[in-house]
């Protein structure tokens, strides 16, 4: 069984740089911290697996084209992820400038 500043410190995170944050928590409340934590080199991985899997090159202003007959998505999924993203990024690129 590992102490919470024992288990924050295998997640990553500076424990000995601020002293005084881990004195003031209970060691089973860091514990619980520290499992419910998602260290930022695991977030960085995803985020670099997400962007790598992204057809970038076959985006519409691209002059690549699917070959004839297929379609990246469906009118259905294309819609869907129209909506998404309306609902993440409500600000267009026209309010922008």
């Amino acid at each position: 069984m590992l102490l919470g500043r024992e288990a924050l410190a295998m997640q990553g995170f500076p424990i000995n740089e601020n002293p005084a944050l881990t004195e003031s928590f209970e060691e089973s409340l860091m514990q619980n911290l520290a499992g419910n934590a998602m260290n930022m080199f695991v977030v960085l991985a995803l985020l670099q697996a997400i962007l790598t899997a992204v057809p970038w090159a076959l985006a519409p202003q691209s002059p690549l084209q699917l070959p004839a007959g297929r379609q990246l998505l469906s009118e259905a999924e294309g819609a869907a992820v129209d909506a998404a993203m309306e609902l993440l990024f409500p600000v267009t690129s026209s309010q922008l400038v």
